[in-house]
């Protein structure tokens, strides 16, 4: 009887475990979508070169890489700095 109370649990930290992997997953995505689209206003705006923005986005991409924890979420980051690039606003700037 005890085994079919503990199976349960075991489903139960195996769902909260790939939760959690989602979240960061969606976590990074907006992160790295976030400083994109803001170093790529700056640079539209004039505020900065589009080299600094460029730069700006190499440095992110770089430091992050030298994290074990961050490097699962490294396709994620990827996928939300190629669809930044590919915005009307942003061609230019990350080219």
């Amino acid at each position: 009887m005890k085994i079919f109370l503990t199976i349960p649990l075991l489903l139960l930290e195996v769902s909260t475990v790939k939760a959690e992997t989602a979240a960061a997953g969606i976590y990074w995505f907006g992160f790295t979508s976030g400083a994109a689209s803001t170093v790529c206003a700056l640079a539209n705006k004039g505020i900065i070169e589009d080299k600094d923005a460029r730069n700006y986005m190499v440095g992110i991409f770089n430091g992050l890489s030298q994290h074990k924890m961050h490097k699962r979420y490294e396709n994620e980051m990827l996928k939300a700095f190629k669809e930044v690039q590919a915005t009307e606003s942003c061609k230019n700037v990350f080219k």
